[in-house]
C-alpha cells in the first residue's frame, strides 16, 4: 500500500518542478499551469521580445496564430504590456 502511494507522491512533486516560472521586476510570480504552445508563449512574453520571438519560431507558430493567444484574459501583446517595464521599446519601430 506504501508504494502506490509514494509513487503518486513522486508523480505530483515531480510534475510541479516542470512547471514554468517567472518573477517579474516588481515581485509577481507567474506560473504556467500546462505546458500548451500558448502557456509558453506567455510564459516568454514575460522574459523578452527575443524570448516570445524565439519561443513563436521554436513552436512553428505565425504572427497571426499569435494574436489568437490569450493569457489570463488578455491579449498576448496586452499581457506583456501589463506585466513588463519595457513594453514600449517593443512597439517603436526605428525608420532609417
Amino acid at each position: 500500500m506504501r508504494k502506490p502511494a509514494l509513487f503518486l507522491a513522486c508523480l505530483l512533486l515531480s510534475a510541479g518542478a516542470l512547471a514554468q516560472e517567472h518573477i517579474t521586476s516588481d515581485g509577481t510570480r507567474f506560473t504556467a499551469t500546462d505546458d500548451s504552445p500558448a502557456a509558453q508563449l506567455c510564459m516568454a512574453a514575460l522574459e523578452s521580445r527575443e524570448a516570445l520571438r524565439a519561443k513563436a519560431r521554436e513552436l512553428e507558430i505565425s504572427r497571426r496564430e499569435q494574436k489568437q493567444v490569450v493569457c489570463n484574459d488578455m491579449s498576448l501583446v496586452e499581457f506583456a504590456r501589463a506585466h513588463r517595464d519595457d513594453i514600449r521599446e517593443w512597439a517603436i519601430a526605428t525608420v532609417q
